[in-house]
């Protein structure tokens, strides 16, 4: 399975721009690599504010900055990495089994989601250190270590 932030990419979103305005769509399994079963956005994000902090076992989620600029950090148990989200053609892929947070660097900044899972509260951590323990089990396992699954919160 690709995981962590290996499996995090920049996605190019189409667009149609007429003038002054831009039309910007994206469709399941043709734009993003999933189908779409939960869209939602966050809003009024000030700087300063930081949201997120968790990962997810399985879910993808495409991020999309509609407004103003927002750092999106990811980490894995191999490292940490930042991504500027400040145009509303770009998105950034998350594949599963990625720590991340949002830094908001403009007032009003808005973040929009697609998702490839509705939501289901198993299939979060919510706690860091259970996602390290977790993801440094499934990696050793995918390099041949003694088998097992990743920690599963009860």
């Amino acid at each position: 399975m690709n995981w962590g932030i290996r499996a995090c990419h920049p996605l190019a979103i189409r667009h149609h721009r007429q003038d002054a305005i831009g039309l910007a769509f994206a469709e399941g399994r043709r734009d993003v690599p999933f189908d779409i079963a939960r869209v939602y956005y966050l809003w009024g994000l000030q700087p300063g504010d930081r949201r997120g902090e968790h990962a997810h076992k399985a879910l993808q989620q495409v991020y999309i900055c509609v407004n103003g600029v927002i750092d999106v950090v990811l980490q894995d148990d191999l490292g940490t990495q930042r991504v500027r989200l400040d145009q509303p053609d770009r998105g950034l892929y998350l594949g599963p089994m990625v720590w991340r947070h949002l830094e908001p660097q403009t007032p009003g900044a808005v973040l929009l989601v697609l998702a490839s899972e509705v939501f289901a509260e198993s299939d979060y951590y919510r706690r860091q250190q259970d996602y390290l323990e977790a993801a440094a089990q499934l990696r050793r396992t995918e390099a041949g270590g003694p088998s097992g699954s990743p920690k599963v919160d009860p």
